[in-house]
Order: structure tokens, then sequence, then C-alpha cells
């Protein structure tokens, strides 16, 4: 069963895997995903969000609210153009 999209945020702060009832947002416990682009991830056991909103990158209105809704339970957030720099290791973090 599909969850809210704070639910979806609040799984992957604590490192659990949801989705959303369309799966259009959804979490693996490490990365976060609005559509298929890749908006957060664990790095050594923080929480880092990609910033695609107006003020950094923006992809689309659905996405800034995605985003909007992880800032406040992310450890991080940072430009998208940083953010893609990081090497992610699904095991690791």
């Amino acid at each position: 069963m599909g969850k809210k999209n704070i639910d979806v945020v609040k799984a992957w702060s604590r490192g659990y895997p949801a989705s959303s009832h369309n799966g259009n947002f959804r979490t693996d416990g490490m990365g976060l995903w609005s559509y298929n682009l890749l908006i957060g991830a664990t790095v050594a056991g923080e929480k880092v969000l990609a910033l695609y909103r107006a003020s950094g990158e923006y992809k689309s209105q659905t996405t800034s609210q995605h985003v909007a809704r992880a800032q406040a339970y992310s450890d991080k957030a940072i430009h998208p153009a940083i953010f893609r720099q990081y090497k992610f290791d699904p095991v690791k973090g």
C-alpha cells in the first residue's frame, strides 16, 4: 500500500523503504527519488538532500514539493551540482 509523501520522507530519515501511492516518490532507505531523479542520499550516516528547487536547479513543481517536504528531515541540503559530485555507495551510504 502506498504511503503519503510525509511517510516516505520519514521512512528515508529512518533508513526504511517506502513508496508513495503512485510510486513517483520513493526510498529504499538510503536514496530518495522524485520520479527517477535521485534527490537524496545517505552519506556517512547523514541524509543529504539536493535542492532541486527554483533557488537551485528547477526540475518540476512536484519535485520541488518533494524536496521541500524532505528538507526538514535532511541533515544537509546542498546545490544539485555539488550533490551530483558525490559517489553514492548503496551499501555504505
